[in-house]
């Protein structure tokens, strides 16, 4: 994601303020040549001066820059040694984009509200609880079958997503 100065708010922000250049870079403790390359689009600002202009010219970070494209942020786990190449990064931002077409399903409320495991974890016991736990809430005993409706109903009382997780055949996948 290339991000550069909104230049035009900033110059309008400047001029409605009574700011030039000089006494921009004085305001933020900074060389006027570095003001210049930022207005050059040379360099861009750290994020504690790309503050302290949003503070000095009264604007949100959102009208200070200008984004290109809003890309999905991506992560990889590697094993040993293996090189994360181009074409992994671009399928996993292709996946990305196509996950974002399920925010919409997603519940502002579930997304503010405290989650309902405390402290979820991977201890076998812990899983073995929670799972006991919620079969006596589904009506189902320890050994019975969990009727597929109602998981996916449960499933809906949550609010939750059910992403497929696709994973490779191949040794390092």
């Amino acid at each position: 994601m290339e991000k550069q100065l909104n230049f035009k708010r900033i110059e309008l922000a400047m001029e409605r303020i009574g700011l030039n250049k000089a006494q921009l870079a004085k305001k933020l403790d900074v060389s006027r040549a570095i003001v210049t390359a930022w207005f050059k689009n040379e360099k861009f600002p750290r994020p504690d001066k790309l503050l302290k202009i949003g503070l000095a010219l009264r604007l949100p970070f959102e009208n200070l820059v200008i984004k290109d494209d809003l890309e999905p942020i991506i992560a990889f786990r590697k094993k040993s040694t293996r090189k994360t190449k181009e074409e992994h990064i671009d399928r996993a931002k292709d996946m990305g984009r196509l996950l974002e077409r399920l925010v919409p399903f997603l519940s502002p409320k579930r997304l503010t509200a405290e989650p309902v495991l405390k402290n979820p974890n991977i201890n076998f016991r812990y899983i073995q609880d929670v799972a006991s736990m919620i079969r006596e809430q589904m009506g189902a005993n320890e050994t019975g079958e969990i009727d597929f409706k109602q998981l996916i109903n449960r499933f809906h009382d949550f609010e939750v997503v059910i992403i497929p997780v696709l994973w490779g055949s191949k040794k390092n996948h």
